[in-house]
C-alpha cells in the first residue's frame, strides 16, 4: 500500500490538483479477490477517500495480457487525468502504455 501512497503523491506533483477533479484509473494484472492485490485496491480505495479524487481500480478476470492491454487501451480513451498501471510484462503491454504516454496521460507504474 505504501507504493500505492507514494505512486499516487508522484501524479498529484505532476500538477494535478483535486479542483480539477481528477481522475485515476489503476489497472493491474492481480485480481482484488487474491490476497496481496486485495490490499493494493484496499489502498487505491482509501486514497480517493482521503484526496478527494475519482480512483477507478480494474483488472482481468484471470492473468491475462491481452486482456489487460484492452484495460489499459479502455482507459487512455477515456482520457483519465493519470493512469496507474502494473507491467507484469512490458512487451506485452508496450503498445498500450505508450499510447497514454502519446496522449499526454501520466503513466506510473506500481508493484
Amino acid at each position: 500500500m505504501k507504493k500505492f501512497w507514494l505512486a499516487f503523491l508522484l501524479v498529484m506533483g505532476m500538477g494535478l490538483s483535486i479542483a480539477q477533479q481528477v481522475r485515476i484509473v489503476v489497472v493491474s494484472h492481480g485480481q482484488a479477490s487474491d490476497p496481496f492485490w486485495s490490499v493494493v485496491k484496499n489502498g487505491v480505495e482509501a486514497a480517493a477517500k482521503e484526496t478527494g479524487a475519482r480512483v477507478e481500480y480494474r483488472a482481468p478476470e484471470t492473468f491475462d495480457m491481452v486482456r489487460m492491454a484492452q484495460l489499459i487501451d479502455a482507459a487512455v480513451a477515456s482520457r483519465p487525468s493519470a493512469l496507474v498501471v502494473s507491467i507484469p510484462d512490458g512487451k506485452a503491454l508496450e503498445r498500450s502504455i505508450r499510447a497514454a504516454v502519446r496522449a499526454g496521460i501520466p503513466v506510473v507504474s506500481m508493484n
